[in-house]
């Protein structure tokens, strides 16, 4: 209960804004249902059981048990209901998206947010290559309000000059050798505080490609020479950026916020497709860098192509979608498919099994692969942020569980059961549908009883995460980075968890007039959620990282519109069926009024949903935000302590840091202005080797040695236990964002030291 005590400002400053809003989102839906459980359980469950069909179990609940068109007219109740739930949501819809628009726009002018560099600074893809200059940009731009601060036009360092080696094979490279190096030292230390009075043999291995046969050299000397040779040579190239060649995108930073918001929403060119592509509050570690380099003909291409292969695969995926929900109704299955009739021998409880969950288990496993597939495809059509990576997932996904779980689900059993009578007498197709599309609700109250309580169960325990832990663990030898990586928060993944919530309300929706006793377990479902989330949010997710600044969540409301005319629809057409044909008219302006009212809430909200507007810009008490803001941009001046000191006096204590409200991102924590915008591979620092402390000194007298053979060391944030186990005391690593000019001349970088000797006495 503390958890979901926490008050809302200081669990917005705690999950982000992302996961604030979509917490948002499960209460509304938790409330919605809520308040629709109160007049289905009352007024359309007594209606229904009259039970003139006959019906069974469940499905006598249901709007399929209705005979009589005379007692239509009590169902007429259930129409004005319809009205009420849609005008409802439609006004919880349009509530949100008023406090939604309210909220990004305080979000935009916040203090923490405008410190940020990444607030006045936009991204501008598909530049020509004959203004591709920072004057020519500097042109373009200037005249907007307070002018242009600086151009930062993006060099490849994935695709460089023929003269100069790819730098990022050289970083893989290191990044190799310091797992190598480390994993040697621990081992060697481990043993040494095993074996104290004995002499240990250091490491030793056969490097590269002769391993099989070649001579065994001392690990720990090879990889620390190789370790340092590296560092120059990454050093020399990040130098150099002109030897690489220059990308079609460029970062520009404004002397104000209002000019970038205008820069993004303005004609910059005159050719098609040039610079159209324009990003504000480009935050670097959304980049995909890779992919800016692409020209816009090539994206369109790729992007053409990548809906393709998704509408490909959503209709490929109905064919088995649409056999795992025959199951729901295991005769008529057997009826169309004879060579399955051994299984009427078999045992009632094994096919109640295989009506029942089977079917709720397989399509849950089935539905589990397509975010992988769709996440793919939206990075290799050239999106180039990772937040419209995780937009589009979420738009495709949830078309895809629209369609396989909702509707195929739907009318694959109703088809299954009626196909031998519609074959006979197709004229009562209709009729037929309408009677038995109902019993299908059995299998979503199934679906959502199993989301609600397996699936909560799964996001609470965290099981794959928590066998790869052990997993890896017990396989690896570990070093603190090794652990350090191991017990990382883990990413949210917004754009496929999102879809799954909505399809729950859709689903919930629709159904609450066809078969209200659903209405009840959708409630629990957004409940048990809730409480879930509240906790994941603030204790297991990293849900910080690549914000959108809450974006997702306008998708979510579509997402809830789409609902709406589901649930419309589906009722017209059992209406219909059923022969109602005053309530049917009722049904049809009900419809007409819904697409009116939606058609006008994005004329209204949407150009206010990613851009900030001029007058609340210059004026930000119209939101009830200070009248003047006076923000002083943070100069990111760095004293001339060297980081491994800084680090061992607690400067990189993380819990420390998650205190400091007006803190950037922990991604660029230290990092200056003029680097922010470069590519990572040309800004990636040199690392520290980290060991951890031990008893003997064994590690500080390796540290030690390191630093006077030019490699930084740390033996600080980790110590060696008595028991030969690594703990961990800091939980950031030791590297520092960037390295100052003195602190690399200091470490050998740009002199002519390049050999590694070891240190004859070393210091224990």
């Amino acid at each position: 209960m503390t958890v979901i005590k926490t008050p809302d400002e200081q669990l917005l400053k705690r999950i982000g804004v992302d996961a604030y809003m979509f917490l948002r989102y499960i209460r509304l839906c938790l409330i919605l249902f809520a308040l629709f459980s109160i007049p289905g359980y009352l007024v359309l469950i007594p209606v229904n059981a009259i039970n003139q069909e006959g019906l069974d179990g469940l499905n006598k609940l249901t709007f399929g048990n209705i005979r009589d068109p005379e007692r239509l007219w009590v169902h007429f109740t259930s129409t004005v209901l319809i009205v009420i739930q849609t005008g409802v949501t439609l006004y919880a819809v349009n509530r949100e998206m008023s406090r939604f628009i309210l909220f990004r726009q305080k979000y935009l002018l916040n203090r923490q947010h405008q410190l940020d560099p990444v607030a006045n600074t936009i991204l501008v893809s598909g530049i020509p290559d004959e203004i591709n200059t920072e004057a020519q940009l500097m042109k373009i731009f200037d005249p907007l309000p307070g002018g242009v601060k600086k151009v930062f036009i993006m060099s490849n360092a994935q695709r460089p000059n023929r003269r100069v080696d790819n730098i990022s094979k050289l970083v893989r490279q290191r990044n190799r050798v310091i797992s190598q190096l480390e994993l040697a030292f621990v081992r060697y230390g481990v043993s040494k505080q095993k074996y104290p009075h004995k002499e240990v043999p250091r490491p030793t291995h056969r490097p590269q490609w002769w391993w099989l046969f070649g001579k065994r050299v001392d690990s720990i000397d090879y990889c620390s020479q190789k370790l340092h040779d590296l560092n120059i040579k990454i050093a020399e190239k990040q130098s150099n950026p002109a030897n690489y060649s220059k990308q079609a995108s460029a970062f520009i930073s404004f002397n104000n916020q209002l000019a970038a918001h205008i820069a993004a929403q303005s004609v910059t060119y005159h050719l098609p497709l040039a610079m159209q592509t324009k990003y504000v509050d480009m935050k670097p570690e959304d980049v995909i860098w890779e992919n800016l380099d692409i020209i816009p003909i090539q994206r369109f291409i790729r992007r053409f192509l990548s809906y393709v292969a998704s509408f490909c695969l959503i209709l490929f995926w109905v064919f088995p979608v649409t056999f795992i929900s025959s199951l729901a109704s295991l005769s008529a299955l057997i009826h169309i498919l004879p060579f399955l009739g051994f299984m009427q021998s078999w045992s009632p409880v094994i096919i109640g099994v295989i009506q029942g969950i089977l079917p709720a288990v397989l399509l849950s496993l089935l539905v589990a692969l397509l975010p992988i597939i769709f996440r793919a495809l939206c990075k290799h059509e050239g999106t180039i942020r990772r937040s419209d990576v995780e937009q589009s997932v979420m738009t495709r996904f949830f078309i895809f569980l629209l369609i396989n779980v909702f509707l195929v689900t739907t009318f694959a059993s109703g088809i299954f059961t009626a196909l031998g009578d519609l074959v006979k007498n197709p004229i009562s197709s209709v009729t037929i549908l309408g009677r038995s599309l109902p019993k299908v609700s059995t299998f979503f109250v199934t679906y959502v009883l199993f989301q609600a309580l397996v699936g909560a169960s799964r996001e609470m325990l965290q099981i794959n995460r928590l066998l790869y832990y052990y997993i890896r663990a017990v396989l690896q030898f570990s070093t603190p980075r090794k652990i350090l990586s191991l017990n990382r928060l883990t990413k949210f993944q917004f754009g496929t968890t999102f879809p799954e919530h909505t399809l729950i309300f859709v689903i919930g929706l629709t159904y609450s007039t066809v078969a209200p006793f659903i209405l009840f377990f959708v409630t629990v479902y957004f409940l048990i959620y809730y409480f879930v989330y509240h906790h994941q949010f603030q204790y297991v997710y990293d849900s910080v990282i690549h914000q959108t600044g809450g974006l997702l969540f306008p998708k979510a409301m579509e997402h809830m519109v789409v609902g709406i005319y589901f649930f419309q629809l589906t009722s017209l057409g059992l209406i219909m069926a059923k022969g109602g044909a005053v309530p049917a008219v009722g049904m049809v302006i009900l419809i007409l009024i819904t697409t009116g009212i939606v058609r006008h809430g994005k004329r209204v909200y949407l150009p206010l949903l990613k851009y900030l507007p001029v007058n609340i810009s210059q004026k930000p008490s119209l939101i009830g935000l200070e009248a003047e803001l006076t923000i002083r941009r943070n100069s990111f001046e760095t004293k001339e302590d060297t980081v491994i000191d800084c680090y061992q006096k607690d400067i990189y204590n993380l819990s420390d840091l998650s205190t400091q409200e007006d803190a950037l991102p922990l991604s660029r924590q230290s990092l200056p202005e003029t680097m922010m915008f470069l590519h990572p591979l040309l800004r990636d620092p040199m690392p520290v080797i980290w060991l951890p402390q031990d008893e003997t000194g064994v590690f500080q007298a390796e540290s030690n040695n390191l630093k006077l053979n030019n490699i930084p060391a740390t033996t600080g944030g980790a110590h060696l236990t008595s028991q030969g186990n690594i703990k961990l005391t800091r939980w950031s690593d030791p590297t520092p964002k960037y390295w100052l000019p003195s602190e690399l001349k200091h470490y050998g970088i740009g002199s002519d030291e390049t050999h590694v000797t070891r240190n004859s006495q070393p210091m224990v």
